[in-house]
């Protein structure tokens, strides 16, 4: 069962949603202006600045997730810094989900009006939702690691 079942369905969502929201169109060619939607902030080169820094973070969370995750790294972590350890795992893990949800943002265009629902569509309605999710987990877990550490340190 998919999450749109037919195209009123789709035009029903985008009236209740912000008037961003990507939705679908059948007409045979839809004005132009009605299908980007760069509000002010389209550089010609943020596309690249975007897939390159989505590259580094992905190798560099890739090579943490590695190292944190060998086996006498783990043999080695002692009880109260177990939680730490578990912290530095997820925030590389996280990191890595949000590299990988931005990075299609370097592809895809930026439109409001779809011909048809595929990954565009798709990337386009639910990515800002996980990344931000991604991106308050890893805020979340560096406040949690930072305050085990100080709480370690004070006792």
């Amino acid at each position: 069962m998919g999450v749109f079942r037919n195209v009123s369905t789709v035009f029903y969502a985008a009236i209740f949603l912000q008037e961003t929201t990507p939705r679908i169109i059948h007409d045979e060619e839809p004005e132009e202006d009605l299908y980007h939607d760069d509000g002010g902030f389209d550089f010609p080169w943020h596309r690249y600045v975007i897939f390159v820094i989505c590259c580094f973070g992905t190798a560099g969370n890739l090579l943490n997730i590695a190292v944190l995750t060998q086996h006498r790294v783990r043999r080695s972590v002692e009880s109260q810094e177990a939680v730490v350890y578990f912290g530095l795992v997820s925030l590389a893990v996280t990191d890595l989900l949000f590299c990988v949800s931005m990075l299609p943002k370097a592809f895809v265009p930026e439109r409001i009006l779809f011909q048809s629902r595929g990954f565009c569509f798709f990337y386009q309605l639910y990515s800002q939702g996980l990344i931000t999710t991604f991106s308050l987990l890893s805020t979340w877990f560096i406040v949690m690691t930072a305050g085990v550490r100080y709480i370690g340190n004070v006792t």
